[in-house]
């Protein structure tokens, strides 16, 4: 009898130990994702999508980290360093290219190819994202091409201006004599605010690049030992430029005014273009759609004829560090890019959403985010490094007051100078 309680005993010990082992196994992975905003009506719909996540998948739970933009990349490399990484990380392109060339991101080509990501975004996202190894380390989640030009319908309608292609750029000569159609009409052709330094360092980086084939134009403002913006071409592209400022096509006050200062000129038909892109498509959608005026695009005009044009822009995307959880990790990248989140993230403000632009339905005016010509041509990544933009930023205003082309030549050299004293210092800091 003894022995048979004892028998008893040890098998509902066994179940026990079982069915508790069976417990502590099944309790549900905890991971953290990093959010780079913290704006409430964002936020609001990037909890909403991570709970969905949670409910959907019990074994996998994600807590949010939302850091501020300004402060999330000390902050990144900080958390890397001690080994406490996010599984997944919302960083910008500058970012997620320092954390690869250090060996420390994951390669999420696997997952391209087991999911069918790369069907959500344009070809020109995965090239930027896509390092010389073949592997992709970023999946893009907001972005886009930033070289566009927004018009008013009104005013190019009421001059007679043939509707400009959204995806087949024009002439340089041929957006010129637009220019000049504008002006002899008495109105200013394009508005640019400068007195926030960031919007004119966008078209110094765009016209400078613009002429280069691809992968110089990629190294252009990147590296040290890359092409100079003394060069025949980026200096070239320079002065079509200045020359747009030279010929007065700019409303005045461009160093004075605040970009939203300059946005309200269009607005009121003082202006015909506004030649400015990253944040501000979404917000001219916005005002669009509620009445304030009408508005189209087109890409920003051919320079060269002997260059293949390209788009400029780059994109944010979802990081995994390479010894993370990379299943957990693309399931939930999987979940949080379905173009049904998208579509919720994309009416939450300045984050250009570009997953499943192609579709031209995530929003209900597609203007914010159906760029045709993201499907049609290379696309170049704008994002510097921070200390290279402010040294651009900080030449624009001296661009805009050039007064002939040694000048111009002048701004180019400072630039360069800045630039690969910049680029030589962090590239010695990086070994």
């Amino acid at each position: 009898m003894k022995r048979t309680m004892r028998v008893v005993t040890l098998v509902l010990v066994i179940v026990t130990g079982l069915a508790l082992g069976g417990a502590i196994s099944a309790a549900p992975k905890t991971y953290v994702f990093q959010h780079r905003w913290t704006m409430s009506t964002q936020m609001d719909v990037v909890n909403a999508i991570v709970a969905d996540f949670n409910k959907a998948n019990p074994d996998l739970q994600f807590t949010i980290d939302p850091i501020a933009s300004d402060k999330q990349e000390q902050m990144l490399y900080m958390q890397y360093a001690a080994g406490n990484q996010p599984l997944v990380a919302w960083t910008t392109m500058a970012q997620s290219s320092v954390l690869n060339a250090r060996g420390l991101l994951a390669n999420l080509k696997p997952y391209y190819d087991k999911y069918g990501w790369a069907v959500r975004v344009p070809a020109g996202q995965l090239v930027i994202y896509t390092d010389k190894n073949g592997a992709i380390f970023s999946m893009p989640v907001e972005g886009g091409a930033y070289t566009m030009i927004h018009y008013s319908t009104k005013v190019f309608q009421q001059l007679g201006i043939p509707k400009p292609s959204r995806d087949t750029p024009m002439a340089w000569k041929d957006f010129l004599a637009i220019c000049d159609k504008i002006k002899a009409a008495g109105i200013s052709p394009i508005t640019l605010g400068n007195r926030d330094e960031w919007t004119l360092q966008h078209l110094i980086s765009f016209y400078t690049m613009e002429e280069l084939p691809t992968k110089d134009a990629n190294e252009l403002w990147t590296k040290s030992t890359g092409p100079s913006v003394t060069d025949p071409k980026p200096l070239d592209g320079l002065t079509k430029l200045w020359t747009l400022f030279k010929n007065g096509y700019f409303a005045s006050g461009v160093n004075a005014m605040s970009d939203d200062e300059a946005r309200m000129l269009l607005y009121t038909g003082k202006v015909a273009m506004y030649h400015i892109g990253e944040w501000w498509p979404l917000m001219l959608t916005g005002d669009k759609m509620n009445g304030k005026f009408e508005a189209d695009f087109f890409p920003i005009p051919k320079l060269s004829d002997d260059v293949p044009y390209k788009m400029m822009g780059s994109a944010h995307g979802f990081t995994v560090p390479k010894n993370g959880d990379l299943d957990a990790a693309a399931r939930f990248i999987d979940f949080f890019t379905s173009v049904d989140n998208m579509k919720r993230l994309a009416k939450t403000g300045p984050a250009i959403t570009i997953i499943g632009a192609k579709t031209a339905d995530i929003v209900p005016d597609p203007i914010a985010l159906a760029y045709p010509a993201l499907y049609k041509f290379p696309l170049v990544n704008t994002e510097l490094s921070e200390d290279v933009l402010v040294a651009v930023r900080h030449m624009g205003s001296a661009l805009v007051d050039a007064k002939n082309e040694a000048d111009v030549r002048a701004i180019a050299e400072k630039l360069q100078k800045a630039k690969v004293e910049i680029l030589q210092k962090a590239e010695a800091q990086a070994q």
